[in-house]
C-alpha cells in the first residue's frame, strides 16, 4: 500500500494550506511548529508593536474572534495560520513574534513574522512603515537563537525541520508599485514580477539553508475583484458605467504571476533535494465565489462589510464607520480582506485539492459547545438580570454548534461518496466536552465554567499573563483560560477521538 494512504491528516474546514504528502512521498515526521512570513494575511498583530497606521487591533476587527477581541489580524475572526495550527493540534491561535507575551518556549510550536503592509519588494514595506521580509528574517534568526538557548541547537534544528513555513505577500507589491505607481514604474508588469519571484526564490533558500524543509508559497488572489481596486477601477469610467466590476487585466497579471510561481516552486523542489515546496492557489476559489455568490450563501462580493465597502480597510475601518448587518454574507470583510466565512469556503476548496495530491485518510473536526465556552457563558451571563447570576451555558450558541456538526457530519459523507478510495471522517469534539461539563467528578474535575488564568471570566491570550495568576490545581479545570482547554481535557478528548476513529481507519 502506498505510504502516503497511511498517514491520517487531520485540518478543520478552515485549513487552507495543502499539508499532504505526494502520492510516492515516504510517510513524514509529525508537523512541529508553524512560522509565517509575509503580509496582513497572515500577520497575527505584529504591527500593533511597530510605529505604522497599518493596523487593525481596534473594532470593528475581531468582531467573530473569541471575546470579540480586537487582536490586530485584519479580518473578522482568525486567519488562515491559526485554524491550520489548531488543526495540527500546535496551539489554537499562532501569536504575533512582538508580542510581550510571547516567550521562548512558545517560539518552538510557531509564530508570524508577518507585517500588514509589508510585501516581497521592501520597498512596499518601507513605504508603509511596516517590516520588510529582511526584517522578518531577522526577527526568526533571533527567536532561533532564543530557542537554542531554551531547548538546545539539537532539538532547536529538529523542531525547524519538520516544521511547516508560509510565505505569503504579493499583494500589496502589485497595487503599490504597478496599479497605483506610488514607486514609479518598471519596465513591465511581468518583469516587476519576474523580480518579486526573485525575491521568493531567494526567501526560499534561505528558508532551506537554515534547515527549513516544509514551505509553502501562496498565490495571488483575483487582484482586480478586490473591492478597492474595483472602486479604483470603477471612477475612471464614465458615470453611466458606474456598474462594480473586476479590473480584468489586473486579474490576467495575477494569473500570469501564478504560473510563473508554480513552475518556480516545482524547480526549486527539485532543486533543494528533501523540501516540499508547494503553491496555494487563492485565486481560484475566490473567483468561484465571486462568480456563484449563490452556491455559498453570499450576497455581495464586491464590496466590504465595513463602512461604505468601497475604500475603508485598516485606519479607515473603524468602529464609527459601521458594518453590515450580516458578515456571512459577505466575500470581503473590508475593502481588501476576505471574511472568515470566505476563508472557510477556501479551505473546502483545500481539501479537494488534498485529495488530488494524494491524500486519502482526512479527519475534519466539529464545533465544540461553543456557548459553554468561559468567556460566551460571561458574555451571556451580563445580559441577565442580577438575580440570574449564575454560570450557565448560552445555549443558543450550543444549538448552532450541533446544527454545524450536522451538516459536516453530512457534507464529510457526500465527499467520502465522492473521492472515491477515501475516508473523510468527522471528529466529534462536542460530545466529549458536554460530558466533562456535566459529569465533572467523572473525571476529577471540579470547574467546568471557568478558565484557570485570572478570573476565568475573559482572560486569554493577550489577557492572560504573568500578572493574571493562575489556578492553584490546574488538574481540576476544564479550560486553562477563558477559551481553551486544559492538557488534561484535551487528553480526554483525544482518548475519546482514538476510540471512534481508529476503528474507521
Amino acid at each position: 500500500m502506498n505510504p502516503s494512504h497511511d498517514k491520517p491528516i487531520l485540518l478543520t474546514l478552515f485549513t487552507l494550506l495543502q499539508l499532504s504528502n505526494p502520492i510516492n512521498a515516504s510517510p513524514s515526521p509529525l508537523i512541529t511548529a508553524l512560522y509565517a512570513f509575509g503580509d496582513s494575511t497572515v500577520d497575527s498583530g505584529n504591527n500593533n508593536y511597530i510605529p505604522t497606521l497599518f493596523r487593525s487591533n481596534h473594532s470593528p476587527y475581531g468582531r467573530s474572534f473569541p471575546a470579540k477581541l480586537s487582536t490586530g489580524r485584519f479580518s473578522d475572526g482568525k486567519l488562515a495560520t491559526d485554524f491550520l495550527a489548531s488543526s495540527l493540534g500546535l496551539k489554537s491561535t499562532i501569536p504575533a513574534y512582538l508580542d510581550p507575551s510571547v516567550k521562548p518556549l512558545d517560539l518552538l510550536t510557531g509564530v508570524s513574522f508577518a507585517s500588514a503592509g509589508g510585501g516581497l519588494d521592501d520597498r512596499t514595506a518601507m513605504l508603509s512603515l511596516t517590516l520588510t521580509m529582511d526584517k522578518q528574517w531577522s526577527y526568526f534568526e533571533e527567536a532561533v537563537r532564543k530557542m537554542k538557548s531554551v531547548v538546545g541547537e539539537l532539538e532547536t534544528n529538529r523542531v525547524i525541520k519538520n516544521a511547516w513555513f508560509v510565505i505569503s505577500a504579493g499583494t500589496n507589491d502589485m497595487i503599490y508599485n504597478v496599479y497605483d505607481h506610488v514607486l514609479g514604474s518598471f519596465i513591465s508588469v511581468s518583469d516587476y514580477q519576474d523580480y518579486l519571484l526573485r525575491n521568493v526564490e531567494a526567501f526560499v533558500q534561505r528558508l532551506h539553508d537554515a534547515g527549513a524543509r516544509r514551505i509553502t508559497v501562496a498565490g495571488l488572489p483575483p487582484i482586480g475583484c478586490l473591492p478597492v481596486q474595483v472602486t479604483l477601477g470603477t471612477v475612471t469610467l464614465p458615470r453611466i458605467f458606474h456598474k462594480r466590476i473586476c479590473t480584468e487585466n489586473q486579474n490576467t497579471d495575477s494569473q500570469l504571476y501564478n504560473q510563473k510561481l508554480l513552475k518556480l516552486n516545482f524547480l526549486l523542489s527539485q532543486r533543494l533535494r528533501g523540501s516540499k515546496i508547494l503553491y496555494l492557489d487563492i485565486y481560484t476559489p475566490i473567483m468561484d465565489m465571486i462568480k456563484h455568490p449563490h452556491k455559498y450563501g453570499l450576497e455581495e462580493t464586491l464590496k466590504g462589510c465595513c463602512g461604505t465597502g468601497f475604500l475603508e480597510a485598516g485606519p479607515l475601518c473603524k468602529s464609527l464607520s459601521g458594518t453590515c448587518d450580516d458578515v456571512s454574507k459577505y466575500l470581503f470583510f473590508d475593502s481588501v480582506h476576505p471574511t472568515q466565512k470566505a476563508y472557510s469556503v477556501i479551505a473546502t476548496y483545500a481539501l479537494q485539492k488534498l485529495h488530488d495530491a494524494g491524500a486519502r485518510r482526512i479527519t475534519v473536526a466539529g464545533l465544540p459547545p461553543i456557548g459553554c465556552l468561559p468567556v460566551q457563558v460571561t458574555l451571556g451571563t451580563v445580559t441577565l438580570p442580577r438575580i440570574f447570576h449564575k454560570r450557565i451555558c448560552t445555549e443558543n450558541q450550543n444549538t448552532d454548534s450541533q446544527l454545524y456538526n450536522q451538516k459536516l457530519l453530512k457534507l464529510n459523507f457526500l465527499l467520502s461518496q465522492r473521492l472515491r478510495g477515501s475516508k473523510i471522517l468527522y471528529l466529534d469534539i462536542y460530545t466529549p466536552i458536554m460530558d466533562m461539563i456535566k459529569h465533572p467528578h467523572k473525571y476529577g474535575l471540579e470547574e467546568t465554567l471557568k478558565g484557570c488564568c485570572g478570573t476565568g471570566f475573559l482572560e486569554a491570550g493577550p489577557l492572560c499573563k504573568s500578572l493574571s495568576g493562575t489556578c492553584d490545581d490546574v488538574s481540576k479545570y476544564l479550560f486553562f483560560d477563558s477559551v481553551h482547554p486544559t492538557q488534561k481535557a484535551y487528553s480526554v478528548i483525544a482518548t475519546y477521538a482514538l476510540q471512534k476513529l481508529l476503528p474507521l481507519l
